[in-house]
């Protein structure tokens, strides 16, 4: 299946996206160094034991537009902003 990233914390791995049937379904990320944004295509297999839960989730597709220099920051189509350390 495949679905969009509405949100993702690399704090805590765990994110949420958007199926192509526009149910929300959480996922979390196994890696800390998981390079997945808001906005992001991804591809996922639904969790067997919760029907609200994606697995697998690994990114199909970026979607960056444009690296705002100013702030240091990426922004993608939904102006979420991600920082990019130093």
């Amino acid at each position: 299946m495949q679905g969009r990233v509405q949100w993702y914390d690399p704090g805590s791995r765990r994110g949420r996206l958007i199926d192509q049937d526009g149910q929300a379904l959480q996922f979390e990320m196994a890696s800390t160094k998981a390079d997945i944004h808001g906005g992001d295509v991804v591809c996922f297999r639904a969790g067997d034991d919760n029907a609200s839960r994606a697995v697998e989730v690994r990114v199909v597709q970026r979607c960056v537009d444009y690296l705002n220099n100013s702030e240091r920051a990426l922004v993608n189509q939904f102006h979420s902003t991600v920082a990019i350390k130093a």
